[in-house]
C-alpha cells in the first residue's frame, strides 16, 4: 500500500473534527471494506464536520507555491494523499468526502486491490493495495 494515506486523514479528523468539540465525546472509527476488486478505508468522525465549500476545497488541485495564502496551503496532507492514488491507480481512485456541519465527515479512500501468493489452498493467499 502507498506510505502515508491514512496518516493524514485521521490527523485532520482528530485535530479539525473532534479537537474543537465542547457539547459531546468525539467518536473516530476506522474500518475496512471490500468492493468487487477494489479496497475501500472509511475514516469517519462524529466532529464538528465542514460545508460543501470547505470540501470542494480540500480535494481541489491547487499550487501552493511562494506567495500561496495561508488557507490554501492548510489542507495539502489531503489534497497529496487524494492526488497520489490517483497517480498510482488511476482517475477511479482516491479520496471521498461526505460531511455535515455538526454531524461529522465521513473519508473513504478507494484503492485496487490484487492478490500476490499461490492461492492454491487459500494458506499462501494475501491481498495488497497496489499494481
Amino acid at each position: 500500500m502507498l506510505k502515508l494515506v491514512l496518516q493524514p486523514i485521521v490527523e485532520n479528523a482528530v485535530f479539525h473534527g473532534l479537537r474543537p468539540l465542547t457539547d459531546r465525546k468525539g467518536k473516530l472509527s476506522v474500518s475496512v471494506r471490500q468492493l468487487g476488486k477494489d479496497l475501500e478505508i472509511i475514516v469517519a468522525d462524529n466532529g464538528v464536520g465542514m460545508s460543501k465549500e470547505k470540501i470542494n476545497s480540500l480535494l481541489k488541485p491547487n499550487y501552493a507555491g511562494p506567495g500561496a495564502s495561508q488557507s490554501s496551503a492548510a489542507h495539502i496532507g489531503v489534497r497529496n494523499v487524494h492526488e497520489r492514488v490517483q497517480l498510482y491507480y488511476g482517475p477511479n481512485y482516491g479520496l471521498s468526502i461526505e460531511s455535515e456541519p455538526a454531524a461529522g465527515t465521513t473519508v473513504k479512500v478507494r484503492l485496487k486491490m490484487i492478490e500476490t501468493g499461490d492461492g492454491a489452498d487459500g494458506a499462501n493467499r494475501q491481498i495488497a493495495a497496489g499494481r
